[in-house]
């Protein structure tokens, strides 16, 4: 992006408010943000652009597991990679797989230690 020499540094605060589509590199989903919130994500997330949502995935593991955010990062991601193959490429085998663990969760809290 190029600024006129002469503007005053106005064209450099416009660029700082002008909204631009980005996809999250874990999900994939698109957000529109501003290039300095994208700068200020990615300098977070050692280079990688995430949405909000897997942010705040990573954040939760690193806190839960007490591992480096890189590490949890990591984690998400291959989560992420493992999800995008196998669950959004047959819709239908994902919702039967989900209602699958629910039922055996379910059974899990239902078959307490006194039964």
């Amino acid at each position: 992006m190029q600024f006129a020499e002469d503007d005053g540094g106005a064209g450099e605060k416009q660029a700082c408010h002008e909204v631009m589509q980005v996809s999250c590199e874990c999900c994939g989903m698109e957000e529109d943000c501003t290039a300095t919130y994208i700068t200020r994500v990615r300098e977070y997330f050692y280079g990688r652009w995430i949405c909000g949502l897997c942010s705040e995935a990573v954040k939760e593991k690193k806190r839960k597991r007490k591992i480096s955010m890189e590490e949890a990062l990591v984690w998400h991601m291959e989560l992420c990679i493992k999800f995008n193959r196998r669950t959004r490429v047959d819709l239908k085998l994902s919702f039967a797989g989900a209602v699958k663990e629910m039922a055996a969760k379910s059974s899990q809290y239902s078959a307490g230690p006194d039964k």
